[in-house]
């Protein structure tokens, strides 16, 4: 420690005025210029303020009881002009220093002194407990306080090349209150009790690493656009103290006693002195931005309540990342200062005193309760040195409030009144329908959600302390779900979490989507600003070692894919349903080891409805609709994740103006490859273009210069997984009907008209459609998929021959088509799967087996052709087919030829285990000749990309 460090306590004047008349007792303080600050002894250069010179005035008055008086009354307040303080990291390091050499020279070490000190306490404390006793009557104080005012410095140059200011921190009208009431007769403890409120009217924290011209400047504030009140404080922001001590000073005299005529006038103030006309709490507090209440009965029951009227807040990673750095060292010097005072004063400092404990009455159930109500909140998610704002949020009506028990659980309930999330980035070409990111609809009834958007309760349970009587009370009570009564043994569970949302739904874009799961992933607090993905992972591992339950409700959520995000009409609906959560915990015996498994149980449903120029309607009741299960087991110590899904029945119509959307969709938003080039953390990238060092590199907009050893945020970057993990998949699709429908159009042709030209092509059927996915963590990946039976049925031949009628005229009529099964399994009884594929990964090999196992084709090139113009988009369709042209010819120019280059192999087999194939003679005639061709086929190809050296070591290629 530097002993040269000292921390200096400057007053300029002080004045102490007591009074007494009869039974009335008041005492009055003014103290101007007063001042902390830190530096060297014998070198006034490097004093530096911690708080900066401000007046403070202050009364109490006592009243005593009397026989004829009430009990005592004491009432007391604080007047303290605005306070502006400079936290520098040198200053409160100096700081701590001193605190802890003062506090190694006032505590005794010896262990004589220390007895001594337990045995005065103890004394004090009996003492003191009769005079409580004793006591009753009122005590009240206010404080009242114009403003505060905090600039955090960091000058440990270890994250700025420089002493780089960081926030600025503002508070404007603060009004402490606390009464503490002590009735006469105090036989129960639960008629004391004590009151304290809290009023803030502004609050505003500046970034001062932005220009001061920067959006991005304001980090939080609590004032709003529609507010228009100065506040309840108002009225005394910049008004003098009661009492200042400029208008009365002392004449000087020899002897330094002799008061002025005005100080004979301040006597008679500072005797008389009351409180300003301090803010109700009752009165006028909406007018304030924060209110805390707390009421604590002396049986120990505690209750607090907290209101927000607003609060607009901005997330600026590379601000918070350096406000991460400057508390992680303060922490540690913090540490280090006072675990070397400890180690030196040994136990000497340690005093054994028995915590006060206060029996809560049986009757009394919520021991500890706090409710939190905050009208709205704006959140801003910002890539501030790109100059891009990425996210906008808005929550009103947000409701929290947690519950402490006399038998120790918890609850925890909140809500949420509604929600909307848009993207404000002007830097890209989105439309404004697709702005908005999420949005409440209706309720499936024509409604808009007017109830909660979004609620939850979570409960804790003491299972230890419980008794059997107890847990049957605690279902009754908690009325939890049947599932979860079912599936606890008599009460047996630690917590049991409830969550419910509204209709809401979700704009999805690929590359926003994307890039705000990385800026979640990397931009939030961290070592380097990435622990988001380990929070949620150390998260889950908890709950997995605990008897919890999960059970969440989303009623008809929705999903919209738009074609492109600049695309003002056109899109894809996705009805999810009511989509049930359920977790649980089960316990298996694996290889003679019982272990627990976390299940995961999700029920949804599928809708799908595809917009193409006009917005779409019967969104609630979608014409596709089938329902899917999911669930999911991840084990405690084993290695292997289990997910099974599967689906029942699944029946589609898909036209073919449909498809030509869904390709669209595919091509211009879903598969869109994601530039991830604007990902790049700003700081490196202004290095690269401006051609500076590391060293001193800063930004020309607000002159911050960063040390060598700053830490940045890195966007865009993927965590690799470090432990071994295994995680097996599996799906069963039972039943599946697929129809294809023509309804490409023709110009010049009535509603009516058409209809006759528009035809189904065919049906697909399939049945038992297994797929398995195995994916482990040293990135090997294998699939299964297996499929039963199926058949292929030609619908259109009558529809194909209405359109070459009308478009040939009667010289094209032709006998229909007298065969309508183009594929399907033959055979009573197959072995194995009529179709299977097998496909194995592992580094840069690929191995592919295929197997197709009695297949009958009946060759219709009718009908085949227009399955395959239908998946080609061959057919002529306005306003879509040309930009799918457009798209592909754009696609196919942008393609990077050596993108295409890899080293690896390939190894691909195939067995037809006696297909069968049937060529007809005349397609018209039910009696016609065929020709079948049926037989065992065997296939083995390996296509092998290697890098070798020809001529010399400089020159390589890719040889296949």
């Amino acid at each position: 420690a530097d002993v040269n460090s000292c921390v200096t306590l400057h007053m300029a004047n002080l004045d102490y005025h007591q009074r007494s008349h009869g039974n009335t007792s008041a005492q009055s303080v003014v103290c101007n210029g007063m001042e902390i600050f830190a530096g060297q002894i014998g070198n006034p250069s490097s004093n530096s303020s911690l708080i900066c010179p401000f007046s403070v005035c202050g009364s109490l008055t006592k009243t005593l009881p009397m026989e004829s008086c009430p009990p005592e009354q004491t009432n007391g307040w604080i007047w303290i002009e605005e306070l502006k303080a400079h936290a520098a990291y040198t200053d409160l390091t100096t700081s701590l220093d001193v605190l802890n050499g003062f506090n190694k020279q006032i505590i005794p070490s010896n262990e004589g002194t220390s007895k001594a000190k337990q045995n005065m306490t103890k004394a004090n404390d009996d003492t003191g407990g009769n005079e409580r006793k004793s006591q009753n009557g009122e005590v009240k104080l206010d404080v009242l306080c114009s403003g505060f005012s905090l600039v955090v410095t960091d000058d440990s140059y270890r994250h700025f090349a420089n002493a780089q200011p960081l926030i600025a921190l503002s508070l404007v009208g603060l009004h402490y209150s606390r009464t503490v009431t002590r009735p006469s007769d105090m036989a129960t403890n639960s008629r004391s009790h004590t009151t304290t409120f809290v009023a803030l009217d502004r609050l505003e924290l500046i970034d001062l690493l932005q220009s001061d011209d920067s959006p991005f400047r304001t980090m939080a504030t609590s004032s709003t656009n529609e507010r228009t009140d100065g506040g309840l404080f108002s009225s005394f922001i910049g008004v003098v103290s009661p009492v200042s001590w400029e208008s009365y000073k002392m004449i000087p005299s020899e002897w330094g006693f002799q008061l002025s005529p005005s100080m004979e006038t301040l006597r008679e103030v500072i005797g008389h002195l009351c409180a300003p006309d301090m803010p109700s709490n009752n009165s006028s507090v909406r007018t304030c931005d924060f209110v805390f209440r707390s009421l604590t009965h002396g049986n120990g029951v505690n209750y607090i309540d907290l209101s927000l009227s607003h609060l607009t807040a901005q997330w600026n990673p590379s601000t918070v990342i350096a406000l991460q750095r400057f508390l992680g060292r303060m922490k540690k010097k913090t540490t280090n200062i006072f675990t070397s005072s400890s180690c030196d004063n040994g136990d000497a400092n340690q005093v054994d005193l028995a915590p006060q404990t206060t029996t809560t009455p049986e009757s009394v159930d919520v021991v500890f309760s706090v409710k939190a109500d905050i009208e709205s909140i704006c959140i801003y998610l910002n890539k501030e040195y790109q100059q891009r704002r990425i996210l906008d949020t808005k929550v009103t009506g947000v409701g929290i409030q947690f519950e402490r028990f006399r038998d120790e659980s918890r609850l925890l309930q909140g809500s949420i009144a509604s929600i909307q999330v848009w993207d404000p980035d002007l830097s890209t070409l989105t439309s404004d329908r697709n702005r908005r990111i999420l949005k409440m609809i209706n309720d499936g009834r024509g409604n808009l959600t007017l109830q909660q958007v979004f609620s939850f309760q979570y409960r804790t349970f003491n299972r230890q302390n419980a008794s059997s009587s107890d847990k049957e009370c605690l279902f009754r009570d908690m009325s939890l779900p049947l599932w979860v009564e079912e599936k606890s043994s008599s009460g047996d569970i630690d917590d049991f979490l409830s969550i419910n949302l509204a209709p809401i739904e979700f704009n999805y874009l690929r590359e926003r989507s994307a890039e705000l799961a990385d800026y979640l992933n990397n931009g939030l607090p961290g070592k380097g600003m990435g622990a988001t993905s380990k929070a949620a992972q150390s998260f889950c591992e908890s709950r997995i070692k605990t008897r919890s339950f999960l059970d969440v409700v989303i009623d008809r959520p929705r999903v919209f894919v738009p074609r492109s995000p600049s695309s003002v009409t056109g899109g894809c609906y996705l009805s999810l349903g009511t989509v049930a959560i359920k977790s649980w915990f089960e316990e298996a015996l694996v290889q003679n080891v019982i272990d627990w498994y976390r299940v995961l149980d999700i029920k949804l449903g599928l809708g799908i409805t595809v917009e193409l120029f006009e917005p779409a309607t019967g969104l609630e009741n979608p014409d596709t609709y089938f329902d899917t299960k999911l669930t999911v087991m991840k084990p405690t110590t084993q290695k292997v994740t289990q997910v099974r899904g599967g689906i029942e029945t699944f029946n589609i119509r898909l036209s073919y103006r449909d498809f030509l959307m869904l390709r669209l969709i595919m091509q211009e938003n879903v598969s869109k490859p994601v530039d991830e080039s604007k990902w790049e953390n700003i700081e490196k990238l202004f290095w690269q273009n401006e051609g500076e060092s590391v060293e001193g590199a800063s930004h020309k907009d607000t002159g911050v210069i960063y040390a060598e050893s700053a830490r940045f945020v890195r966007f865009g970057e993927t965590k690799v997984a470090t432990k071994e993990s295994e995680t097996n998949i599996e799906f069963l699709l039972q039943s599946m009907n697929i129809t294809l429908h023509r309804d490409d159009w023709f110009d010049n042709l009535d509603e009516e008209h058409v209809s006759f030209l528009c035809y189904d092509i065919c049906k697909f059927s399939v049945q038992n459609f297994e797929a398995k996915l195995t994916k482990r963590s040293n990135g090997s990946k294998s699939a299964s998929f297996s499929l039963h039976d199926m058949s292929f049925t030609d619908l259109g031949d009558y529809g194909r021959l209405a359109r070459d009628i009308y478009l040939g005229g009667n010289e094209q009529k032709r006998p229909p088509c007298a065969f309508s099964v183009v594929a399907e399994g033959y055979g009573e009884s197959s072995e194995g799967a009529l179709l299977s594929l097998d496909i194995d990964t592992e580094g840069s090999s690929k191995k592919i087996d295929l197997k197709v196992n009695t297949l009958s084709i009946t060759m219709l090139p009718r009908s085949i052709e227009d399955v395959i113009s239908f998946g080609t988009g061959k057919w002529h369709c306005p306003k879509l087919y040309e930009t799918v042209v457009a798209d592909k010819t754009a696609e196919s120019s942008s393609a990077d030829p050596e993108a295409t280059k890899s080293v690896g192999s390939i190894q691909f087999k195939f067995m037809a285990m006696y297909p069968r194939l049937l060529l007809l003679a005349d397609e018209t005639d039910p009696f016609s000749r065929a020709l079948v061709l049926r037989g065992l086929a065997v296939g083995d190809i390996n296509r092998i990309h290697e890098e070798v050296s020809i001529a010399s070591d400089e020159f390589s290629d890719i040889k296949t």
